[in-house]
């Protein structure tokens, strides 16, 4: 069975415009009708056995062979302004009788999730599943954190001596971690391992000790797998002020791709290789970074 669309500008008074104006005879069950009445959109759906008697705007009977087909409005949308105003820019406010309208109720539905957690922002793991959580938690004050997050800050317990002096670059590892979300730091290595690729921030100092006037050229670095960031400082020849000094490196953003490593290393030239690197839980030497974005 097919459903015919009717379009009309009158309710009634019978004619070839009007929604009474068509002959019943032809009518199915379901047919709908649109009837654009001044500033009133009418729409309506024919019952063909309702029988019930004609109450303009509610229920509409065909002039002609009307039999129990009635047009039973289903709703009726105020439209400020016409075809003709909207194209002119001459419409106005207009007033809606009570009587020309015949809104639906609205259907309140309460959707519950369950096996969430308060607090966890949800993903979408799959069609079976549906939601789960995250480990992204968010505070009443809108604080958001994420345990997982890449991120460390690990520090050298004890000083490791004659490492450098003579332009040997020493890896640096910082063996005690104050934290490592995701575990990506090897404590007995010094290596981070990027999970993901990313923008990363690194931040690494060292406390130096032992040093003569010979060793006049002094590097802390970072060392990735895409690059090496470096800060240096060098004196004339013979002409070290410092016996002792710490030193450090701030990398706000450092691209990598998911494996890639980073490690930071000191090197001291110019002389032989007596140079301490001092540590202890006062953190003096450490190494700090994680996952930006």
């Amino acid at each position: 069975m097919s459903i015919t669309f009717y379009k009309k500008t009158a309710l009634t008074g019978g004619g070839a415009s009007a929604l009474d104006g068509i002959d019943g005879t032809g009518l199915l069950d379901g047919d709908v009708a649109f009837v654009m009445v001044g500033n009133v959109l009418y729409t309506y759906q024919l019952d063909d056995d309702s029988g019930a008697a004609e109450s303009s705007p509610n229920i509409i009977a065909p002039d002609v062979n009307a039999g129990n087909k009635r047009w039973i409005l289903q709703r009726a949308v105020p439209v400020f302004a016409s075809a003709a105003e909207i194209t002119t820019g001459t419409e106005t406010a207009k007033a809606i009788a009570s009587d020309q309208l015949k809104l639906s109720s609205p259907t309140v539905v309460t959707v519950k999730c369950t096996n969430l957690t308060d607090g966890y922002i949800p993903k979408h793991t799959s069609d079976a599943v549906g939601l789960a959580d995250t480990t992204i938690t968010t505070t009443a004050n809108g604080e958001v954190t994420n345990a997982y997050q890449p991120a460390f800050l690990a520090y050298k317990s004890g000083a490791t001596v004659d490492v450098t002096g003579d332009g040997t670059a020493y890896t640096v590892v910082c063996n005690t971690e104050i934290f490592d979300q995701g575990n990506h730091h090897n404590n007995s290595t010094g290596i981070f391992t990027a999970p993901v690729t990313g923008r990363y921030c690194f931040a690494a100092m060292t406390y130096v000790y032992g040093m003569g006037a010979a060793h006049n050229d002094q590097t802390i670095r970072v060392v990735t797998s895409n690059r090496t960031y470096s800060n240096e400082q060098s004196f004339a020849s013979s002409a070290n002020p410092f016996v002792s000094r710490s030193f450090q490196i701030s990398l706000p953003y450092v691209d990598m791709d998911a494996g890639d490593t980073a490690y930071f290393q000191v090197m001291i030239s110019g002389g032989t290789k007596i140079v301490d690197i001092y540590g202890e839980a006062g953190v003096y030497t450490f190494f700090s970074g994680g996952l930006v974005c």
